[in-house]
Parts: C-alpha cells; structure tokens; sequence
C-alpha cells in the first residue's frame, strides 16, 4: 500500500468516527475508547504527509472537509448538549490535530507556488 492509500484509508476511519458523533451516538464510553485506541494515533500518523511528500488533491479536500466538520461539532449549538466533557476535549485534540496538518498542507502548497 503506498503513502496516498495509507493517508486515504486513515482519513475515512476519521470521517466514519465523525459520522458517529454526529449521529449523536449516545455510547460515548465506547467512542473515547475508540478514538483513544485507533483515531488518535491514525490522526498523528497525517502529521507526515508532508515529509512523505504526498501531493494528492483528493487527500487535501478529504481534510478540509473532515477539519470543517471537526469545526462544526465543536461549535455548532445542536451538538454542545449531546456531548460530554471528555468527547469534548477529544474534538479539541482532533480540531487542533486537523488544524496542523491543513497549515501545513497550505504552507506546502504556498511553498510549491513561490517555487515555481
């Protein structure tokens, strides 16, 4: 499997996690033990795109789309009340995680465009 699969496959686990949460999945045990078991290290893993150099347009729309959704749950009004705490402070952790590797996938792509 080359690094464009991996990052594919790894960012569809994120979207069906979000999927959940935004079903507003009542298990929130068995949705921290996911993310604290699988998510979060799959979502370190994308820390590396750009070391791996992976310039794949369909893997950057894929993160901008999973970090909008990652902003909606964390603000929007009609998930506040289905959430806990801790599934909280887990969508910060993601916000922040998502938020990093968008910047650095635009400071990659401002770099490839002033390159050239």
């Amino acid at each position: 499997m080359n690094m464009s699969e991996r990052y594919s496959e790894i960012l569809q686990l994120v979207a069906e996690y979000l999927s959940k949460i935004k079903r507003c999945s009542k298990d929130y045990e068995a949705l921290e033990k996911e993310y604290f078991r699988f998510i979060e290290q799959d979502v370190e893993k994308l820390f590396n795109i750009n070391n791996d150099g992976v310039y794949d347009i369909a893997i950057f729309e894929k993160i901008k789309e999973i970090y909008r959704d990652i902003i909606v749950i964390t603000t929007e009004e009609i998930y506040q009340p289905t959430i806990m705490a801790n599934m909280k402070c887990i969508m910060v952790d993601m916000y922040y995680n998502f938020k990093y590797v968008y910047e650095n996938i635009l400071f990659m792509i401002e770099m490839e465009f002033l390159n050239n």
